[in-house]
């Protein structure tokens, strides 16, 4: 699936209702939207979500792929066959497949493939598995297992196995001429699964793979990932379907996605540390790109829950593109190391954001010079003005990293009239602008301008705007400093801020495609 860089909308204001006036005298007064909330969790995963009944009762028949499938740990010998006569087994039953400690090769020119799995719960006893995959075109779509469901089926559950896929080539970054050789390049991707409404991950690795991604799920309801490491995963050239760590695709209806303790490190190129990964959590229903309706699958709505999870090295950290529906979104306790931290274009309902506790690098650097910053939004102007959209940041710190003399040239908002809220936050060594062409409201804040910086609290309320009525810098006791100077400390939350949870809000019906997003240099379009 293609998947564009496109960007999401921010809107902020007070907590419940919001206001907000631009750089003139003029009051802008927007409608206000209901929203509703729960406290926030400690983790996003709670007690019991890891287990799915129907896999782990007692009664489940159970397989072991050493002693039923004749594989060999250890032994250098492709285990394809074991694997694809296990999926056999799981196509008229629900399994557990018990994998014994010890390696196992996958070596197929092929994906190996399980169709019309009742239910399977993989259960690695600190299993390595190894894909080598031959460069037979085309292999840009190269899982090491391809999980199809069902349609009745119980779930799937897999734990305690490492995917390594250091076998295959590690630095292929920007080897392409034209978009259409990611077909033929040899990307090494995790696991697909498509059509399982409850999904449970814990205590997975993956390791060494030029391409991700590690894990894409597609047609899901119910997905809980928790103590996954993702080590040395990613890639990244002239073209966008590839690189991320979690690709989260279509679904029907409402879905719920916890995500708690990840450590995900994403791949860095030897020959340039500015080739890096491409996205950390990728929400995208690209099936309503399609032009033909019958294959869409029309979401509702889409709430998304990360917690205590590191996220290293990417372009972006979470994207969201192309929703039929509503998204809700809260992110609690999240380091990053990223060039942007929050991007999203075409969603058709309503998109609400927080964040909590964010501590942030921003990188320079990319293959798109364009998008900076830590909310960008794309094709999402009217709802970020109406505040359908609204975005929210709280007791955070962002770094700018200045490398090779080069540094973000956009601090925060960005784009689309985007409107975002930062309470709490603090910004160190803002080398640039603050907000271009989009709001940003900044409450009980600190701005740190970098050494070398030249602008001023005044110079930073002038934008650029693109859009002067609706765009606006706003500081409410927020002061800003050169870097060096003294301050007095911010004082942070006591406690997080509630979480969205859907509101009730009615998306409109979708007539026509979602058309996949493109990147607009908004620099050059300001007043």
């Amino acid at each position: 699936m293609k998947l564009m860089t496109s960007l999401l909308s921010i809107f902020l204001v007070a907590w419940n209702a919001f206001s907000f006036f631009t750089n003139t005298d003029e009051e802008l007064e927007y409608p206000t939207h209901e929203n509703a909330y729960v406290p926030a969790r400690e983790s996003a995963v709670e007690e019991g979500d890891t287990t799915i009944s129907a896999l782990e009762t007692s009664s489940i028949t159970e397989v072991n792929l050493v002693e039923d499938f004749d594989a060999v740990p250890n032994d250098n010998e492709d285990d394809s066959a074991a694997f694809e006569a296990a999926f056999e087994i799981a196509a008229q039953e629900p399994i557990r497949l018990i994998i014994p400690s010890g390696e196992y090769l996958i070596a197929a020119d092929y994906v190996v493939t399980g169709e019309n799995i009742q239910g399977i719960h993989i259960q690695g006893d600190n299993a390595v598995i190894k894909p080598l995959h031959p460069e037979v075109e085309p292999m840009n779509e190269h899982f090491v297992f391809d999980l199809r469901m069902a349609e009745d089926n119980v779930g799937v559950k897999i734990e305690g196995i490492t995917i390594d896929g250091s076998l295959n080539d590690q630095d292929l970054y920007f080897v392409m001429e034209v978009p259409e050789d990611v077909y033929t390049t040899p990307l090494q991707r995790g696991i697909f699964i498509e059509g399982a409404k409850d999904i449970v991950v814990v205590d997975t690795t993956f390791q060494h793979m030029y391409g991700g991604y590690t894990l894409s799920i597609h047609d899901y309801q119910d997905v809980t990932i928790q103590d996954v490491l993702i080590d040395d995963v990613g890639g990244d050239d002239i073209t966008d379907s590839f690189g991320m760590a979690f690709y989260f695709g279509g679904h029907t209806g409402d879905s719920v996605i916890n995500i708690d303790r990840v450590v995900a490190n994403g791949k860095v190129s030897p020959r340039n540390p500015s080739y890096t990964a491409w996205i950390g959590v990728v929400l995208e229903n690209g099936t309503i790109q399609d032009q033909n309706k019958n294959n869409w699958l029309v979401d509702k709505n889409t709430t998304v829950n990360i917690t205590n999870s590191d996220f290293y090295d990417y372009e972006t950290t979470f994207h969201v593109e192309s929703m039929a529906g509503n998204v809700y979104w809260n992110a609690d306790n999240i380091n990053t190391r990223a060039k942007d931290y929050f991007i999203a274009a075409g969603v058709n309902g309503e998109l609400k954001e927080r964040t909590y506790n964010l501590n942030m690098e921003m990188t320079p650097w990319g293959r798109n010079g364009i998008v900076h910053g830590t909310y960008y939004t794309e094709k999402e102007r009217e709802d970020n003005i109406t505040g359908i959209n609204r975005f929210d940041m709280y007791d955070s710190t962002i770094t700018y990293l200045e490398i090779d003399g080069r540094a973000a040239p956009i601090g925060t908002s960005y784009g689309d009239s985007v409107v975002a809220g930062y309470h709490n936050v603090i910004l160190e060594k803002l080398p640039s602008k603050l907000v271009t062409n989009g709001t940003g409201i900044f409450n009980d804040s600190l701005i740190i301008l970098s050494i070398n910086s030249t602008e001023t609290a005044a110079s930073l309320r002038r934008g650029p705007f693109s859009e002067r009525q609706n765009q606006t810098v706003e500081f409410n006791n927020t002061p800003v400093v050169k870097q060096g100077e003294a301050y007095e400390p911010i004082t942070q939350s006591e406690t997080a801020p509630d979480w969205y949870v859907p509101s009730g809000y009615v998306a409109p019906e979708l007539a026509d495609p979602i058309p996949p997003a493109e990147l607009h240099q908004q620099l050059e379009e300001n007043e």
